[in-house]
């Protein structure tokens, strides 16, 4: 036996509705708006007392966590770029970090902008998308299309590069997490691993490719850390089926709970793994009991508030808020 939350689910159709006055209003001689498309929520952030929404189409809002006003954000109102492919929230809640399609860095905090250009100004062929950040203490890992970048978020600047493809190649990185001492990176080519005490990490034969897994040279999108073991999630192609696996240095194994259907996302917050598929959001605690069951549509991501309210990113339909009314 387990307890279900029951919940109230309010979906918040962006700038559909109330917002729609607003978007039609009468722009003051000199002045112009974004028309940038708010609807398929992909990942959500919270930060000084907003629930920030990241669409699949670059777009950034953010909703407000005591009176639910929207706004959004993009160049109009000070943002260096326009397409928004990442965000984070460091471990001290003081610096929001966005990414951008082309390498271009935002940093947020105490309500002014900070821009770091480096990687969009490098000459680098291919993609220079961020795709996922990962913080540890002071420095930002970025997860990017063509290897791992490190920025210091105190000191504003980036820190390393690191190429650890094919001799020291680009490589595609989806995902970071880190697990005991060792920096971890899902890849579009397997799963690799470096120990963060490493004297010299550019030099990619620090870098060591995980062989033990179902297919080693996979495309692996998800990779966190939860009771003690990695998960990441492996794909069968036909049909299209995700299978959650968890591992370590002695090998890996499915997990229990791993639903026989597409996966939408895996992750983890307060110590519970979250996993979503088209119609549902489970999340399951250390002990792999179930903490939660509740019905969502195409979730990207989910995200438990200071408050407890819980939100999740709608492929359709932008951002989706759900009141706890009880247990039973």
């Amino acid at each position: 036996m387990f307890l279900r939350v029951r919940y109230i689910t309010r979906l918040i159709w962006i700038f559909l509705l109330g917002a729609a006055y607003h978007l039609n209003a009468q722009l003051p001689a000199g002045s112009w708006r974004d028309h940038l498309p708010y609807g398929h929520g992909m990942q959500l952030k919270e930060y000084d007392h907003r629930i920030f929404c990241l669409s699949s189409d670059g777009s950034l809002f953010s909703c407000n966590m005591s009176d639910r006003t929207l706004k959004k954000h993009s160049k109009v109102n000070g943002l260096s770029d326009a397409f928004i492919t990442t965000i984070g929230c460091s471990p001290d809640g003081k610096t929001f970090f966005i990414g951008y399609d082309n390498g271009n860095i935002d940093l947020i905090r105490n309500d002014s902008i900070i821009n770091i250009p480096d990687i969009k100004r490098k000459m680098l062929a291919g993609n220079k998308s961020i795709n996922q950040v990962f913080f540890i203490n002071q420095y930002a890992y970025l997860a990017c299309s063509f290897g791992i970048v490190v920025c210091d978020l105190n000191r504003r600047e980036i820190k390393d590069t690191y190429l650890f493809g094919f001799q020291g190649s680009q490589i595609h990185v989806n995902a970071l997490t880190s697990y005991q001492h060792f920096l971890v990176a899902a890849t579009a080519k397997g799963i690799y691993k470096a120990d963060l005490n490493h004297p010299n990490l550019l030099d990619y034969t620090a870098w060591l490719h995980v062989s033990s897994l179902p297919d080693p040279d996979a495309n692996y999108k998800y990779i966190v850390v939860h009771d003690q073991k990695l998960y990441t999630a492996y794909r069968h192609e036909s049909p299209v089926t995700d299978e959650v696996i968890k591992f370590d240095d002695t090998g890996w194994e499915t997990w229990i709970h791993s639903p026989s259907e597409e996966i939408f996302h895996l992750g983890t917050q307060n110590d519970e793994i979250i996993v979503t598929t088209a119609n549902h959001t489970f999340s399951y605690d250390a002990g792999d009991q179930i903490k939660l069951d509740l019905v969502s549509y195409f979730a990207k991501d989910v995200l438990s508030d200071s408050q407890g309210y819980l939100w999740y990113a709608a492929w359709f339909g932008g951002l989706v808020s759900v009141a706890p009314t009880g247990g039973g």
